[in-house]
């Protein structure tokens, strides 16, 4: 935290939510080695060498641009309404799910999220909502990425109109 003080960049970081805790209620954030070489062995490691020989490095310019889509809103991606007849769904844990949901919603782990528009279809237009709107944001993005019609919704404005 000193470091980012004399940097410039620690109010931006105390603003920027933790990457792994978008996704997940409880991140793991440590593991044992032989957790890890269990996990590394399922690997196929022509994969790892391929994925090694294709990195590429975001230049901050698109860094920016990723974190205004996703925290900004810049994009289209941001409705203030569900439209009729969309699939309207809940990225949160089912404990939340449970204890309110906006009528008709289908509870969906994030890690779930495209195999389950590919089984209910290209057709449909998906309404995403999450409890911060990052989740929902990155969720629409990445299904528009696959050519699925998604937005955002904030969960705030669904409340209110439920």
């Amino acid at each position: 935290m000193d470091y980012a003080r004399r940097i410039g960049t620690y109010e931006e970081s105390m603003r920027t939510e933790e990457f792994c805790a978008i996704f997940s209620e409880k991140p793991r954030t440590r593991v044992t080695i032989d957790e890890l070489d269990g996990e590394f062995k399922k690997l196929d490691q022509s994969l790892i060498n391929n994925l090694l020989n294709s990195i590429v490095t975001l230049r901050a310019s698109a860094a920016d641009k990723v974190v205004d889509e996703l925290m900004l809103g810049t994009s289209d991606v941001e409705i203030d309404h569900v439209p009729e007849n969309a699939v309207v769904i809940d990225l949160r844990s089912r404990s939340e799910y449970e204890a309110w949901h906006y009528p008709g919603a289908v509870n969906v782990d994030v890690d779930e999220l495209v195999s389950t528009a590919e089984a209910m279809g290209r057709d449909k237009v998906y309404v995403l909502y999450c409890s911060r709107g990052l989740s929902s944001r990155w969720g629409a993005l990445e299904l528009r990425r696959l050519g699925f019609k998604a937005f955002s919704i904030d969960i705030n404005r669904l409340r209110r109109s439920s």
